[in-house]
């Protein structure tokens, strides 16, 4: 299952970010600030992340009432909002399917 939320997570990131940036504009800044303005606004915290090559580093954050938000973090230290939305339910894992992110 994390391991399909990756995926969708880097899918949306990568696929998504033209799509966003045209119809919505994306919000940029430094890392920090974003981040402050996530937990401030929305109460949200980092749920989980990955690694996009040497590229990137995608962040989703996930607030208890359900909204979430995924960051693009880049190697020029831009940090982006991507995707944002609300209703976010974590599915629960059915033993013997856990997943395992080596991440090096």
């Amino acid at each position: 299952m994390a391991r399909w939320i990756l995926r969708l997570m880097i899918a949306a990131a990568v696929a998504g970010t033209p799509l966003a940036a045209q119809a919505q504009g994306l919000r940029c800044g430094q890392r920090g600030d974003i981040v402050s303005y996530l937990g401030e606004l929305f109460n949200e915290k980092q749920h989980g992340y990955g690694i996009v090559g040497n590229r990137a580093i995608i962040e989703l954050f996930v607030s208890p009432r359900g909204t979430w938000s995924i960051l693009v973090s880049r190697t020029d230290k831009q940090t982006c909002i991507v995707a944002a939305g609300h209703g976010w339910e974590s599915a629960p894992v059915l033993e013997g399917h856990e997943a395992t992110l080596n991440i090096r």
